[in-house]
């Protein structure tokens, strides 16, 4: 409804690509395990010379790093920290897209798009976040599909998918009119906020074209060095764009 005072063509759109979601493989899909155990001994790491946070809890993990609860000493509050994977390090390649993720979402100064408190490149790689409690839209659609077939889905879930879509359309616009294609736009990159937050993830496939971000401060150096290599596929692609499946990344 909320679409149709634009275009019934649109509404009708979203509403059938809403309803594929739920039917996709869950290619590289984010990785929840709120009741994993993990022994902090092995796995937690030395947070440079003031040991600023404390690893609470895992949170997920992705494709290039895992993501954690932490809490940050020295000002008293719980932020996202996501370190690069350990297998990873020894690759140059992650190394650099690693950081990439980092320097673009910072830059990126949108409520739809995640605030990045903290950067570290010292004996351990990773970065801080704004940690947002909430789900992912794919598994709200996953929900709304189950409410559906059991028929208790209600008009205003669906209108909350929808809202939710436009806050991801927000992101997107305000990225590509910055130079920034995001390349791995799917449910389960997109975070819904307790407090009604819809935020876009993982910017670790992330393009930069030309000086798009540095109409908002800071150099982007030699970024074209770290670009996909043309005919290089990346992306999930259940969600890639034809063009992008292709291999045509510019």
């Amino acid at each position: 409804e909320m679409l149709n005072g634009f275009s019934p063509a649109l509404s009708s759109e979203v509403t059938v690509a809403l309803s594929q979601s739920s039917e996709e493989s869950e290619v590289d899909r984010l990785v929840h395990s709120p009741t994993e155990t993990v022994d902090l001994s092995t796995v937690i790491i030395p947070l440079g010379k003031r040991e600023r946070y404390e690893l609470l809890r895992v949170q997920g993990e992705g494709g290039l790093g895992r993501v954690w609860v932490a809490r940050d000493q020295s000002l008293g509050r719980v932020v996202a920290l996501k370190e690069i994977r350990k297998g990873s390090e020894a690759s140059l390649d992650a190394i650099a897209r690693f950081q990439r993720e980092a320097q673009i979402t910072s830059r990126l100064e949108h409520p739809n798009i995640v605030l990045v408190y903290d950067w570290e490149d010292g004996e351990s790689r990773y970065y801080t976040m704004r940690l947002v409690h909430g789900h992912t839209l794919d598994d709200a659609i996953k929900n709304y599909h189950r409410q559906r077939k059991e028929g208790k889905a209600t008009r205003l879930k669906l209108q909350e998918l929808l809202t939710a879509f436009l806050g991801v359309c927000q992101a997107v616009s305000y990225a590509h009119a910055r130079g920034v294609i995001h390349r791995d736009i799917k449910p389960a990159n997109v975070l819904l906020g307790e407090y009604g937050e819809v935020i876009l993830l993982d910017w670790g496939l992330a393009r930069s074209r030309g000086d798009g971000l540095d109409s908002q401060g800071g150099t982007s150096g030699n970024a074209d060095s770290l670009e996909t290599h043309a005919g290089e596929i990346m992306g999930t692609p259940a969600f890639m764009a034809p063009e992008q499946a292709r291999g045509k990344v510019d």
